[in-house]
């Protein structure tokens, strides 16, 4: 919390409000947050932008899709015209935790791995299984000292941890499971049997 007070002290100390801008970021779910940023705004005269994230913004996302599609076509020379409807549906309905970028660099791998001018089903609920694998990974990791006390896990143990927690979030499913982690049933039945996961 000492980098937003030194900022203030700065800009006010050096005279440097009427020459510079200044650009910050907070997360309104932090009652911390809101205080700094509180200060910040009323000392530095600043004009207050709120941008809500992509999942609030749910009637807009076919747009923003849209408009970064044609980016994407530009950037990566490629003609998709857009998304089948189901697979826009699907892509919309995500939850986009990553917010913006992560919805950005979605449609650019949509665009670059597409073999037709639109965007497919298939190609969409496969990246979003990804999305979602990633997204479990990235909670692991947070956690994987309070659930295994180990100080130095292997690949071993980051992996039984990802097939448990995929296993648990497909109610026990081993062919869901199987499917969603991109390996064969048997490939599944075998590591759980013979890890005794």
């Amino acid at each position: 919390m000492i980098l937003p007070y030194l900022i203030v002290d700065l800009k006010l100390c050096n005279r440097t409000r009427n020459h510079n801008q200044l650009i910050f970021t907070y997360d309104n779910n932090k009652a911390a947050d809101q205080t700094t940023f509180n200060r910040l705004a009323s000392q530095l005269n600043c004009a207050k932008i709120y941008a809500p994230a992509i999942r609030e913004r749910k009637n807009e996302l076919s747009i923003i899709t849209t408009l970064l599609l044609n980016k994407m076509n530009i950037a990566c020379n490629k003609e998709i015209m857009g998304f089948e409807p189901k697979a826009l549906e699907s892509f919309i309905a995500f939850d986009w935790p990553g917010n913006f970028d992560q919805l950005q660099y979605c449609i650019k791998e949509l665009v670059v791995n597409a073999r037709t001018h639109y965007i497919t089903e298939h190609q969409v609920t496969e990246l979003l299984n990804k999305e979602r694998l990633v997204q479990n990974f990235t909670h692991l990791k947070d956690h994987f000292t309070a659930k295994n006390p180990l100080h130095h896990p292997t690949l071993f143990d980051y992996t039984k941890e990802i097939i448990l927690s995929v296993l648990e979030q497909n109610e026990g499913n081993q062919t869901k499971t199987a499917n969603q982690l991109g390996i064969s049933r048997t490939t599944l039945w075998r590591y759980l049997k013979e890890e005794q996961l």
